[in-house]
């Protein structure tokens, strides 16, 4: 008899891989979502595996690039009524539009 198993007690998983039936629905579709790497680190300051024929730090690299379009445009207008009557009004206008991409 397994530890813990008089009093109901469920013992622990030592298994490597989680149980099919254990994910969650959701995850496992956000999960198969996601790219697979496609960029390996050639700098050899990345670890192996365990096993020591797969790199750690293999990672999905995009082909989007992106881009920052920004016009400044600006009016100032000075105005004296008298010596002790100065007045001045100012208006900075600047759209800042940030564009995401594909790249072919």
């Amino acid at each position: 008899m397994e530890a813990g198993a008089a009093q109901g007690v469920q013992t622990c998983n030592f298994a490597t891989q989680i149980p099919a039936n254990r994910l969650d629905p959701t995850a496992t579709f956000f999960m198969q979502t996601f790219p697979l790497p496609n960029h390996i680190d050639t700098t050899g300051s990345c670890p192996l595996a365990s096993g020591g024929g797969v790199s750690i730090c293999n990672n999905f690299l995009g082909t989007v690039a992106s881009s920052q379009d920004v016009s400044n445009f600006s009016i100032k207008i000075d105005h004296a009524w008298s010596s002790k009557s100065q007045y001045f009004f100012e208006w900075l206008y600047s759209p800042g539009n940030y564009n995401n991409y594909r790249v072919p």
